[in-house]
């Protein structure tokens, strides 16, 4: 397919001929208007000067009583050629240049002009004006006469040939630089779109991320919406990697819990088995979806946070009975928040294996509801927040690392609290869901010197 920049100057130089075109030859049908009337006007000097020369004798007869200015009259062959005729036949006076030739005279009365183009009896081509007039003979008689005057065309030719390759040679050369100027507009226009395929040239070769350089208004809406699909590209990519991160992490406790049924034959272990095949089998599902989303589910249907919370921590009771914790749930069973189900399993899941995995001997989980003027500092949407707090006496974690651990890869260490490198995706996978919702959460100490985590959700008000 031809290009843009072909496709425009092709145009442009189409445009360009066909006005220069027209433009030619209006200008040459303007000029030669001109120069023909410009003839016509100095053949009627001649045929004026003609009648001012010539005197009538009394017989009739016609001589020329002053000399003519024009010479070209008494030169054969000049060009130039004069004839008087008498309107009832007859010629009463030729000019020498016209020799044996001879004009065709169409009779005039008095006053009538004529212009016409001619042909000698040569067959040369002349221009011709005629001019009717009369002359009294005797007290109640008068002898109508034309005046003819006759220019050869060989001199108006040559000047219009002259006058031709003059302009068309001048409008040839302005289209030239016209179109050399349009190209070169052309391409200075055309430079972004250029500037672009390079950049998604450099961009599929992986040398840069996005559309980097500034360009046109005309362009902005293209290159912004290619920068945010990039984005979007790179971010659902990113989702997919970390989704099987998350998958790993979240069947952890199902497994260990699985390994711990099959260990054991009875009733209640096969129960608990067949319930961590569920939730994995919710798990596997949640992840992939989660993978292939982009934000939280705004029509979400309400949770009831204490179904969840409970269920949750009777769940790690048994995974973590060999260390005897005493766990406690406060949290009112009326209270529900605006999050999907899953995700809220998902974000109590995460944090409450935290504090069962790092407490010594209590775990405890209070929900209190926020409003906006006892917390000016809420970025919530809605207008009131559940604060959901999450505490243990573990070793906790230090001031300085309440930013570093959200991210993806960093771990507490078990025996002194510090921050460290290793597999854990807990809180990053918490503070994932946090930001999708645009909610909160707070790291700090709890009352028995352990980590203790909040998170504000958006409340669901209940409808009278």
């Amino acid at each position: 397919m031809m290009s843009l920049n072909r496709r425009l100057l092709l145009a442009a130089s189409i445009v360009l001929l066909l006005f220069f075109g027209i433009t030619g030859m209006v200008l040459e049908r303007a000029y030669r208007h001109s120069a023909e009337q410009a003839v016509f006007d100095r053949l009627q000097g001649h045929v004026i000067a003609l009648i001012a020369a010539l005197e009538q004798r009394d017989d009739s007869t016609v001589y020329l009583a002053n000399a003519l200015a024009e010479s070209r009259f008494f030169s054969p062959a000049s060009g130039l050629y004069g004839q008087v005729s008498r309107n009832d036949g007859g010629d009463v006076w030729r000019s020498p240049s016209l020799m044996e030739q001879g004009l065709i005279v169409t009779p005039l009365l008095r006053g009538q002009t004529g212009s016409d183009y001619r042909q000698l009896m040569s067959g040369d081509p002349v221009f011709v004006f005629s001019l009717g007039t009369s002359w009294e003979e005797g007290v109640s008689f008068e002898r109508s006469y034309t005046f003819t005057v006759a220019e050869h065309r060989q001199v108006f030719d040559e000047q219009l040939s002259a006058y031709r390759r003059l302009l068309w040679g001048w409008l040839a050369a302005v289209a030239l630089g016209l179109l050399l100027v349009q190209g070169s507009i052309l391409r200075w226009g055309l430079a972004p779109l250029r500037r672009v395929a390079i950049e998604l040239l450099e961009i599929k070769a992986g040398q840069q991320q996005g559309l980097e350089h500034e360009y046109p208004q005309e362009l902005s809406g293209l290159t912004d919406n290619i920068n945010a699909l990039l984005a979007a590209q790179r971010r659902q990519l990113q989702r997919y990697r970390e989704a099987l991160g998350n998958l790993a992490h979240s069947l952890k406790t199902p497994l260990a819990l699985l390994q711990g049924g099959v260990e054991s034959s009875q009733q209640g272990q096969r129960v608990l088995v067949r319930e961590q095949v569920e939730r994995m089998t919710q798990i596997i599902d949640y992840q992939l979806q989660r993978a292939a989303t982009a934000g939280g589910a705004v029509l979400a249907v309400p949770v009831v946070v204490a179904d969840v919370a409970v269920q949750l921590m009777a769940t790690l009771d048994k995974v973590y009975f060999d260390k005897g914790l005493s766990s406690e749930c406060l949290v009112e069973p009326g209270l529900r928040v605006q999050l999907d189900r899953q995700d809220l399993m998902e974000l109590l899941g995460n944090l409450l294996d935290n504090a069962y995995k790092y407490g010594r001997k209590r775990v405890v989980l209070t929900a209190l509801v926020l409003d906006p003027e006892a917390d000016p500092d809420d970025k919530t949407d809605t207008s009131r927040v559940l604060e959901c707090c999450i505490e243990d006496d573990g070793p906790g974690i230090d001031e300085d690392s309440w930013a570093r651990v959200r991210q993806r890869g960093m771990r507490i260490a078990s025996d002194v609290g510090a921050l460290v490198a290793g597999q854990g995706i807990g809180l990053a996978v918490a503070q994932d869901i946090i930001e999708t919702y645009s909610a909160r959460m707070v790291i700090g100490r709890s009352r028995w010197q352990g980590a203790r985590i909040c998170v504000c959700l958006p409340l669901a008000e209940i409808s009278e």
